[in-house]
């Protein structure tokens, strides 16, 4: 599409802004934005848009809005590191009660991966999906099972995909087609 063929050159003029004004969220902002949404790329759009939530001024959602993108994009450590140093940064109680339930919320998402490339691990030992989860320990997959920082427990379905009993979906950005 001819909107498509635009993205490097936008993502060129962005990168050009970032250098100029390099206090103006804006331009990391849209370059995550672009990254995220036109190109599919999750981890680099998360790590736009985690750039641009340093700078000061920028809009309080921009930190959770990284750590749904870096989580989707398979590195939810990195949206842990992120959403700790922000909280110890963060002052407003109530601001620190958001960035602690989204850690929570993070931390859900990394166990669940971890836990559905072990049962991809099993179905492919095995031929098929564990009864239940607990079955990763004896198989060795997993050393132990995580526990649901919400109190929870981490179900396996019939389809492999794991969820936690807490929750009622996954950390994702929500994408139009």
């Amino acid at each position: 599409s001819a909107r498509a063929r635009h993205v490097p050159d936008a993502l060129k003029t962005l990168e050009r802004g970032s250098r100029n004004f390099p206090r103006n969220w804006l331009f990391p902002f849209y370059t995550g934005y672009i990254q995220y949404f036109s190109l599919g790329n999750s981890m680099e759009g998360g790590r736009a848009i985690e750039a641009a939530a340093r700078i000061p001024g920028s809009p309080p959602y921009l930190p959770f809005l990284a750590a749904r993108m870096l989580s989707e994009g398979r590195e939810p450590e990195t949206a842990l590191v992120f959403l700790e140093e922000m909280l110890k940064q963060e002052t407003d109680p109530a601001r620190r009660v958001v960035f602690q339930r989204r850690l929570l919320e993070v931390v859900v998402e990394r166990d669940i991966q971890d836990l559905e490339r072990a049962v991809d691990a099993y179905r492919s030992r095995f031929g098929r999906t564990p009864g239940d989860l607990s079955d990763l320990v004896p198989a060795g997959l997993v050393r132990r099972l995580p526990e649901e920082p919400h109190g929870g427990r981490y179900l396996v379905g019939a389809d492999g995909a794991v969820r936690s009993d807490q929750l009622r979906q996954r950390l994702r950005v929500f994408r139009g087609k």
